[in-house]
């Protein structure tokens, strides 16, 4: 399922009124079964047995930034006790870039945000090519169980020309909200009597 927002804003500078038009492409993806095996050799008992959820792998991508997330695919891994979040995927720059950060917003099965995470690449990549994504990051017991939705974006890319771009943090929040992970208000009180 891939969402549009689409809006314009002004920004004042010294009495002149800058338009910028920025588009949130949103990408949702299911991330598979929230069961997830410990990694232990012996036990064979997983985390979250018989739970019938799925996790959402959700992509932010503004238009505006100068790479882009073309795929991203997460995964929950057990190790011995001990629980990683890995990420592999494909980053596409329309312009030659030298470095990247992604950020993920982890949220709970109650769409409460856990925590989050962050990767900077740094390597050059020229426009058009694929830059391959593979972070991986630890989780504690309670955020390996409890996890349902992870989002993506961009966060900030510093060109070859050494020209730095950041996230615009409204735009992504209000992509956020309209994932509807988080009840507020009146739409609380709706849902809890539900």
């Amino acid at each position: 399922m891939i969402r549009h927002r689409s809006w314009t804003f002004a920004v004042a500078v010294t009495g002149l009124a800058i338009l910028a038009h920025s588009e949130i492409q949103t990408t949702v993806e299911d991330g598979g079964t929230v069961v997830t095996s410990k990694g232990y050799r012996f036990d064979t008992d997983d985390l979250n047995e018989g739970a019938s959820l799925r996790r959402s792998w959700v992509t932010l991508n503004d238009t505006t930034s100068p790479i882009a997330i073309t795929k991203a695919t997460f995964s929950v891994v057990g190790h011995g006790g001990n629980f990683s979040l890995r990420a592999t995927g494909q980053m596409k720059p329309s312009v030659p870039v030298s470095a990247f950060e992604i950020r993920l917003l982890l949220f709970d099965v109650f769409g409460n945000l856990l925590t989050s995470a962050s990767a900077t690449v740094i390597k050059d990549h020229d426009a058009g090519d694929e830059a391959p994504l593979s972070e991986r990051w630890d989780l504690t017991w309670t955020h390996a169980k409890e996890l349902l939705t992870v989002v993506v974006y961009v966060a900030s890319v510093r060109t070859q020309a050494g020209a730095v771009w950041r996230h615009r943090e409204e735009e992504i929040a209000q992509s956020v909200l309209e994932l509807d992970l988080i009840a507020t208000g009146e739409d609380r009180e709706a849902k809890d009597v539900q």
